[in-house]
């Protein structure tokens, strides 16, 4: 039996983790959410605010792996409410990374692709991250924090992510656009920011793989599809027999957003493939199965 500790368990991500891990029996999941439980896939669930928390070690102790989800990943809000983000993505983790060194626990960390500037080639793990948002910059220090002092730690970049949604999460690009449809609404969306989606159930494999056997290091999970965003709301517009005349392309300049968004996030998975067997799903192939 593999006793996990999963953090943000009430979120997007650690939602899907939950429910993939309820159907083995060779692991327990303890879930660790800022709010009550909202659904009953962990065995066992504990109320902890990242914000303002001290991790010991022997909170830590009693497992064998933690899979670290919680994070603040709103762009705008991590950019308006700095020492909250800080707190949260950076001094949290660095805690984590530290009790789990002292207790001989293994530790997944989901990062971003927001640690890179968003350069258009294809990256890879050795490439240098450099943030344009402050978003980006805490998850970067999360990172380096967890090199430091956990080295056998893997950490994990996805991009994007995308899929259907469990219990009262908030909702991602795909059903964003989506529900709009559905209710007629006129949307819009950037055409020159690209990105390698990644698929919520692939990564959930991949995080529980990257559990029961771990290995350290760096890795991207990402989608098999390389697309502008204005083109991934076409292909949700077709795929679900909606009016793509209501999607109407504009340049990221006229957003008028807090956080600058990195253009591109063109990952390379195969790391991910050759170690843990990663499932890198081409967009089309991920929307098919939210049916």
């Amino acid at each position: 039996m593999i006793n996990i500790l999963l953090t943000g368990s009430n979120g997007f991500l650690g939602q899907h983790i939950a429910r993939l891990g309820s159907t083995d029996p060779s692991i327990n999941i303890t879930g660790w959410s800022r709010n009550p439980e909202i659904h009953r896939y962990c065995d066992r669930n504990e109320q902890h605010n990242l914000a303002n928390i001290t991790i010991t070690n022997e909170m830590i102790s009693e497992y064998d792996v933690v899979i670290h989800t919680a994070a603040l990943s709103n762009v705008d809000y991590c950019e308006e409410n700095r020492k909250e983000a800080f707190l949260v993505n950076t001094e949290a983790t660095r805690q984590l990374a530290k009790a789990c060194n002292e207790t001989h626990t293994h530790l997944v960390h989901i990062s971003t692709d927001f640690v890179f500037p968003g350069d258009d080639k294809l990256v890879s793990e050795q490439d240098a991250t450099n943030p344009v948002n402050y978003y980006g910059r805490t998850k970067e220090m999360a990172e380096l924090y967890i090199q430091q002092l956990l080295p056998t730690s893997t950490i994990i970049r996805p991009v994007l992510i995308f899929g259907n949604i469990l219990s009262n999460t908030r909702s991602n690009f795909v059903l964003w656009v989506k529900n709009s449809l559905e209710k007629t609404q006129a949307i819009n969306v950037t055409s020159d920011h690209f990105r390698t989606a990644t698929y919520v159930e692939d990564l959930s494999r991949l995080c529980l793989n990257a559990a029961k056997t771990p290995h350290p290091g760096i890795f991207h999970a990402a989608g098999n599809s390389y697309l502008s965003v204005y083109d991934m709301a076409i292909k949700v517009a077709q795929h679900f027999n909606l009016n793509e005349k209501l999607i109407s392309p504009i340049h990221s300049s006229n957003l008028n957003a807090p956080g600058i968004r990195p253009p591109c996030s063109h990952f390379n998975p195969e790391k991910a493939k050759q170690v843990f067997g990663f499932e890198s799903k081409t967009f089309e192939e991920a929307l098919k199965e939210m049916d």
